[in-house]
């Protein structure tokens, strides 16, 4: 288990599910540098994470798994750098109805993910509590077989140019 949480919490939550490899205290470019490590050494590695500071790791993992993060998913996307051109389909939130000052609104975060090379699979309505409308949509996006993040400029979504 990897994580950047303190040893006393890693070693508590590693014993009650019987994990007896434990890395504490992780900073953001030791999660990153671990995995690669691991991926070099011919491990699967499935990685879990809830925050930017993730995205790198995230991305370099075989499995990413992002936690709800509602709101964060843009800077986590921006933040993996090259590390994007990887993933081949990812989950992200998007809001109705901004939660905070500033927040993308929801028209702007699906372009944002599509301009990554990226196309809206499926999505979902959410309700956070029975008597509310739908306040978010949760989204599968996948990028098509043969397109990269710089794909989506060429007009028809894939590496090898126009029609």
């Amino acid at each position: 288990m990897l994580t950047g949480d303190n040893r006393t919490i890693a070693e508590a939550i590693a014993q009650r599910f019987g994990i007896d490899d434990v890395e504490a205290d992780a900073l953001p470019e030791d999660k990153n540098r671990i995995v690669r490590k691991l991926r070099a050494d011919g491990k699967i590695v499935a990685m879990a994470g809830d925050g930017v500071n993730d995205a790198p790791a995230l991305a370099e993992a075989d499995v990413g798994l992002k936690l709800d993060t509602q709101g964060f998913d843009l800077a986590a996307i921006k933040g993996a750098g090259k590390a994007m051109e990887r993933v081949r389909a990812l989950q992200t939130e998007v809001s109705v109805v901004p939660l905070y000052h500033g927040m993308t609104d929801w028209q702007s975060s699906i372009e944002t993910v599509k301009n990554y090379g990226f196309e809206l699979s499926g999505w979902w309505a959410v309700a956070r509590e029975a008597a509310l409308r739908v306040s978010e949509f949760d989204c599968v996006m996948v990028r098509p077989i043969g397109c990269s993040p710089t794909c989506a400029s060429s007009g028809n979504g894939r590496e090898d140019g126009p029609d």
